[in-house]
């Protein structure tokens, strides 16, 4: 029996995996976890939210959720969520039941990327028991051979830090580019799809990095869910799971200095932004060429410590280069990012050579000759 055309269905739950039934969506929900798994479906309501309120459909779960997260999901979740996304609207959200399960164990759990984010996380807070990869969209359709590197990486570190290790594979990135017709990316929605994994793992504590300090955190449309996790982030929690955005009090400047006097970080940094399928091919982590690539390397530059990171950048090419790098994020899509606003400030202070206005001007144009050649 189809449910009615302005509802999303997820019911037959078998762990963590269930049918969904609605039109135009894959047929199932999955998150296979290796490590410790959640007994609940709260998992399933946070996985969902967000494509219902893309489609504008109401959102039925034919299983038991939280008490709590329930009235978030209701209210402020979706309050926040709309304000972030215009397209988004608010949809009833329907239960067969709630629990207020309030199983707690000593389990503290954080991504890891190798990112400086991550390393920053792990470096401030010693009660981290476990660290997680999550296959829920950022590195390509399916299961890549990149998420299997990382895995091997996060299970390598993991035990050589005497830390557990907990492991996601999810068909998220399909159901989300199926119910929004690949209108938004990973990048708008990392933190939900995150913090759904997060829940059908058996944690109770889950400290998602933060990506920017407190004082860009905005309620409005933006690309990226970074901006809302100190907001969005605690209203995901349950009476026996607590998420909240681990690192806000400081900015990617000094994130990136504290991480460059950790050994481990000299020898596995891995910021790159670049495509993914790209990337498993470099004989090193890092592009050195993109967006984020170059303004680490720029931070690692005015601090002094680029060299101690050559493991894991190709420094000979960004010396090389670096001139057209930084060209390129000065007027590029992300000069109005923060970090980058952050980082060339910080290169200003430390007397670090950065182009000129004129050579700006004169790059710009060259840009403009060639797009204008190039389309005839």
């Amino acid at each position: 029996m189809r449910p009615d055309r302005n509802e999303i269905v997820l019911a037959d739950f078998k762990g963590t995996e269930c049918s969904i039934i609605s039109d135009g969506l894959p047929d199932r929900l999955w998150m296979n976890v290796e490590g410790p798994t959640s007994r609940t479906q709260d998992w399933a309501a946070i996985a969902m939210v967000y494509p219902a309120m893309f489609r504008r459909q109401a959102l039925k779960i034919e299983g038991a959720i939280s008490e709590t997260l329930l009235r978030y999901l209701r209210d402020d979740i979706q309050t926040v969520l709309k304000a972030y996304d215009p397209r988004l609207a608010r949809v009833p959200v329907n239960v067969e039941e709630t629990h207020r399960n309030r199983e707690i164990t000593s389990r503290t759990a954080t991504g890891f990327s190798a990112g400086v984010d991550s390393f920053f996380t792990l470096g401030t807070h010693p009660e981290i028991t476990d660290l997680t990869v999550f296959n829920v969209g950022a590195m390509g359709k399916g299961r890549p051979k990149i998420f299997e590197r990382y895995l091997r990486r996060t299970h390598d570190y993991a035990a050589r830090k005497g830390l557990g290790a907990i492991t996601v594979d999810s068909n998220l990135d399909k159901i989300f580019s199926a119910a929004t017709c690949k209108k938004v990316n990973f990048q708008k929605t990392h933190s939900l799809r995150n913090a759904a994994a997060a829940m059908a793992s058996g944690i109770s504590n889950y400290l998602y990095s933060s990506g920017v300090d407190y004082n860009a955190v905005a309620i409005q449309p933006h690309r990226d869910t970074a901006y809302l996790d100190a907001v969005l982030l605690p209203l995901l929690s349950t009476e026996s799971l607590r998420i909240h955005s681990a690192g806000s009090s400081y900015t990617r400047v000094e994130k990136t200095l504290f991480v460059s006097e950790l050994q481990d970080a000299c020898e596995m940094l891995d910021v790159c932004a670049g495509n993914p399928t790209t990337r498993f091919g470099l004989s090193k982590p890092n592009c050195s060429k993109c967006w984020k690539c170059v303004e680490t390397l720029l931070t690692l530059e005015a601090a002094d410590r680029l060299e101690l990171f050559e493991p894991v950048f190709d420094i000979d090419f960004y010396k090389s280069n670096r001139d057209e790098l930084l060209l390129d994020l000065l007027i590029g899509k992300h000069r109005h990012d923060r970090a980058a606003i952050e980082t060339f400030d910080f290169a200003r202070k430390r007397g670090v050579h950065l182009p000129n206005n004129i050579q700006v001007t004169l790059w710009r144009l060259r840009r403009h000759l060639r797009r204008k050649a190039a389309t005839g």
